[in-house]
This record gives structure tokens, sequence and C-alpha cells, in this order.
């Protein structure tokens, strides 16, 4: 089984407003972000041709505007991250460059909504349920199939769903997740769009804090911030584990970096809640709902919890947060060691 390292970065995008009126024009405005994945059902040579203006008051006037609204709708591009747009330096296990693969489990579906006056086309975003940077029974023993098919594909897809039927009539629409969920925490007060859209964020984070085969412990500046911070390894893992099983309900137990202190710490949060509402950054997140864990563990959260730490967690995607976190924070002395 080939690991592949996870994409760093929010996988939503933001809706791009421009003036489109030719399939070049798209591509043309876009190209520099994006790649075109699948084509247009309807054929490019009658995709947003400069129609002649036409009378709507008059019976056929009216048809003919009737007809473009439907052919907007059908306008539907399945666009894809372009590998040198993030700039983030995500690399792969034996390689400098970004793997391409890793764009593949990212999808956002555009459309374009009704034209502004002058024949101008919006292009708009709703998010995707984003795939696991592994095969779903990668992760056995410690997490089987099933427990991922039902976790992946029911419930975070249930959060994605309610996500998307919020942003329709949401003043959000086209926000990243992170500014979403941070704006929609509303100061402790959340508004309706907050569980779905912290909760997308929080398990895309979840699934891109493990890998096969990982585990032990780190190596390098994690392993040097973690003995900094905590005294040792083993103390690290002790208060995670306390953290997590502290948790009275559903929730989650995180490592992040306090920004202003510069330092790591751990904390569990109640519900959807994560440290970017604090305004801190995430390193690790373990879902401890009970969807995550009772079917391979029954009430056994201990060794969930365990097994995490021992098999289940990327060091790999741990040491490419710190690295995104040192550009925040490292504003002077003392440097965060993430080399």
């Amino acid at each position: 089984m080939i690991y592949r390292p996870p994409l760093m970065m929010d996988y939503s995008v933001a809706g791009v407003n421009t003036k489109l009126s030719t399939i070049a024009e798209i591509c043309y405005t876009i190209s520099s972000n994006f790649v075109v994945t699948e084509t247009l059902r309807t054929p490019s040579s009658k995709l947003l041709q400069a129609d002649t203006p036409t009378n709507t008051d008059t019976v056929e006037g009216k048809e003919i505007q009737k007809k473009k609204r439907e052919r907007e709708k059908e306008m539907v591009l399945q666009l894809v991250m372009a590998p040198n747009w993030c700039g983030c330096g995500v690399a792969s296990a034996n390689s400098t460059k970004i793997s391409t693969n890793a764009f593949k489990m990212s999808s956002n579906r555009f459309n374009f909504s009704k034209p502004y006056p002058g024949r101008a086309y919006r292009v708009t975003a709703y998010y995707s349920l984003t795939t696991p940077p592994y095969e779903l029974d990668a992760l056995e023993p410690y997490m089987s199939k099933r427990t991922v098919e039902i976790h992946w594909g029911k419930h975070h897809n249930e959060h994605v769903e309610r996500l998307n039927k919020h942003l329709k009539t949401s003043a959000f629409y086209g926000h990243t997740l992170e500014e979403m969920v941070k704006a929609t925490y509303n100061n402790g007060s959340p508004l309706v769009e907050f569980n779905d859209s912290s909760s997308v964020w929080s398990h895309d984070f979840f699934w891109e804090s493990m890998q096969p085969n990982g585990g032990s412990m780190p190596k390098g500046g994690v392993l040097d911030q973690i003995k900094k911070d905590f005294g040792t390894f083993t103390n690290f893992k002790d208060e995670f584990t306390f953290a997590a099983l502290s948790i009275f309900g559903p929730g989650w137990v995180w490592l992040y970096l306090k920004k202003n202190e510069r330092k790591l710490a751990v904390a569990p949060t109640q519900n959807a809640i994560s440290p970017l509402v604090w305004g801190d950054i995430p390193i690790i997140g373990l879902d401890m709902w009970e969807h995550a864990y009772y079917l391979d563990y029954k009430d056994d959260r201990s060794a969930y919890v365990n097994n995490f730490l021992d098999h289940l967690v990327s060091w790999h995607s741990v040491m490419v947060r710190m690295m995104r976190a040192e550009a925040f924070v490292n504003l002077g002395e003392p440097k965060i060691p993430v080399a």
C-alpha cells in the first residue's frame, strides 16, 4: 500500500467573480489556479456565446430568456486545484514535488449563476466530500474499513450536504471553510452554519492526521518541540490520552499551537469546536464522537486513543503543519524547530 501524503491546505475555494463570455476566457481566467477535468455538458460552441439582446417584453423574448436560464443551469465545471497554485511546499514521501495524486482527492463543484447585466457570468463554489489520502482499508487493523466507510461516507458526507444546503441562502457562501468556521462561531454564540462547516473542516483534518504504518515517535524538530513544551514524549502522550478520555459526550481532542505563546498544548473540545475558533493553529485532531470508534472498540476509548498514537498518527502531516504554522508565529525568537 502506497501512502499518499495529504495536501495540507483548505480544499474549499472561494467564489471567483469575473466577466466571462467564452470558454477561452474561462480557461484563461482560471488557468493559473485550476485545470478543467470534466467537459461541459453543453457543446462549447453554444456555451456563453455573446447572445444578441432580446426584447423580454415579447412572448418570444421571454421564451428565449427562459431557455438561457435553463442552459445556464446545465453548465457545470468539475475543477481541481492546479499543482502550482498553493505554494504550500507539501512534498511526497520520496520527492520534493507535490504528487498529482493528491489533487485527485479534492474537487469542488462550480456552476454558473444568473448572469449580471451585460452578459457577465459568475463562477461560484460549493463543497464536496474530500477523499481520505489512503484506501479505506489502509488503516486496518487499528481502524476498520467498515468504520471508515460509515464515518467518512455517511457522517462526514452528511455534514457536507447540510453545509451546502445552508450555503444556498447564506451570507457566507464563497468563504473558505476556515474563514466560515471562525466567523460563524460568533464569539461563542454559533450561527446556523457553524456545526456543519466546523465538522467538515475537522473531518478533513482528521483523515489527514492519520496514515498507514503511522504512529510511533516523531523525529527531528517536531520531537524537539514536543519535548520542549511537554518535557518528554511520554508526557505528551499521557496528556493527550487524559484529555481525550476526559470528554463527556461527543467531542475532539487536539494538539495545537498557541500562536501568542509559541508553544504546543493539548485541549479537549465539545461537539464541533476546534482551536480555530480561539485563533490558534491545530496540529493533530482526534475525533472522539462515538461513531469514530464504537464499531472497532465498543466502549474502550483508551484502546482507540492508544492505537491512534502508536499506529495511526501521521508525523509527516504534523511536520508539514508545523512548518506552515512557523510562518504565522515566528515573528521573532524563539524559532519553532521543525527541520
